[in-house]
């Protein structure tokens, strides 16, 4: 049932409200843009209507889906009013193709290791295999520098590109 809705949603290009209680209490407000057995890309947006990115998560963590809200209407309505764009779509075969295919087209992305208390770690990957993830990753705003880190590809729970606060962090790590 769920992938049938999906592709409703991703045909229809609806905004949807999706939720993974087991992993975070955050929803994301977005459109569905891609699916594969195991992951699916999101476009998300803000309660504010404008474009806040790629995301793409496990379709197993999937919880609940919400559509056709009064909430969502309104983004919906406040979204139509903004500069249309093309979002391009990922290789969704495993999370380090995903990774390397972000890492081409934006440059810079989030990593998320939610499970484990996390949240998101930004910067440029200077190297991946199936295991980890090298990483530049720029601190928050307020620190303004940058280090290396490895990351356990196990550990993500959702990566992200392309978000208003990672355009800003790579303006000054630039």
């Amino acid at each position: 049932m769920l992938l049938e809705k999906l592709k409703k949603f991703r045909k229809n290009q609806s905004l949807v409200e999706v939720s993974r209680r087991e992993i975070t209490s955050e929803d994301i407000i977005c459109q569905i843009r891609t699916i594969s057995d195991d992951f699916i890309q999101l476009t998300e947006y803000n309660y504010s209507g404008a474009y806040d990115g790629i995301t793409i998560i496990y379709m197993d963590h999937i919880s609940d889906i919400l559509w056709e809200s009064k909430s969502l209407e309104s983004v919906e309505k406040l979204s139509r009013k903004l500069t249309h764009f093309e979002v391009p779509e990922v290789n969704l075969e495993s999370m380090p193709q995903i990774i390397t295919d972000l890492k081409e087209k934006f440059g810079a992305i989030e990593i998320w290791k939610e499970t484990i208390g996390e949240g998101a770690q930004h910067g440029r990957v200077l190297d991946i295999n199936d295991e980890w993830v090298h990483l530049e990753e720029f601190s928050p705003k307020h620190v303004v520098r940058s280090y290396k880190s490895l990351l356990r590809i196990g550990h993500i729970t959702k990566v992200s590109t392309d978000t208003l606060y990672l355009k800003d962090l790579t303006k000054l790590y630039s």
